[in-house]
This record gives structure tokens, sequence and C-alpha cells, in this order.
């Protein structure tokens, strides 16, 4: 199944809605919306939803942490939502679970950053 990739945004919170498989020879289509996203007049959160992500191998994985980490660089929040059970799966294998603020839906990544929007 072929990646597709929707932006939107909601102020300072931007939205990378994923569907497809995460694999070698799409995750360099995931890392280019993740970077030039936070690149831009870079957001102070971006959510990746993936709830409609199928399959997600090693290097879909490797895309995700680049993110992390570029996106503590330009002090933006990098949320997680909506893992189906078997990229859930993946995750925990590799205890990455732990390393990201994963959210069971979209809307409660939402809810949570409008609640870090509305403090600062």
């Amino acid at each position: 199944m072929e990646l597709n990739i929707k932006t939107k945004s909601k102020g300072n919170i931007h939205i990378l809605d994923v569907q497809g498989e995460i694999d070698l020879y799409s995750s360099t289509m995931l890392r280019d919306y993740i970077f030039t996203t936070i690149k831009q007049p870079h957001p102070k959160i971006l959510i990746v939803e993936l709830s409609k992500v199928t399959y997600i191998d090693s290097s879909g994985i490797a895309t995700l942490v680049e993110g992390l980490q570029l996106a503590n660089e330009y002090d933006t929040r990098f949320k997680i939502a909506g893992l189906s059970q078997i990229v859930l799966e993946v995750f925990q294998l590799v205890r990455l679970e732990r390393v990201f603020d994963i959210y069971p839906t979209e809307e409660e990544a939402l809810k949570a950053s409008q609640e870090i929007e509305d403090r600062s």
C-alpha cells in the first residue's frame, strides 16, 4: 500500500495524518514531511497521526526517532497518536513506547496539546 500523508494545522499545532505502509522505500517521504514541518516557522507541537498505518519497519522507526531528535533541537513537542496494535507492538519490541509521547487518538493528543498551549 502506498504511503499517503496529509497535513493540517490548528494554531501552533501541526498534524501529519499518515496512511499506508512505512518501509525502507516510503520512510524518506515521511522524513521529508516531518523535517519540513518542524523547520517551517516551526510549530510548537507536531502530532504524527498513525492510526491508518498498517505496517512499519525499522527504517520507519528510525525516521520517527530522527524526527523526535530534530523536534528537540527546534524546541518542538513531538507526539504520536493512534497506533494500531500491530504498530504499537513494534514500538514495544524496541522499547520506544517509553521514549515517545504516545496518545491513543489524535483527539487526545490535541487535548493534551491545547492544555500545554493554554499554560504557555
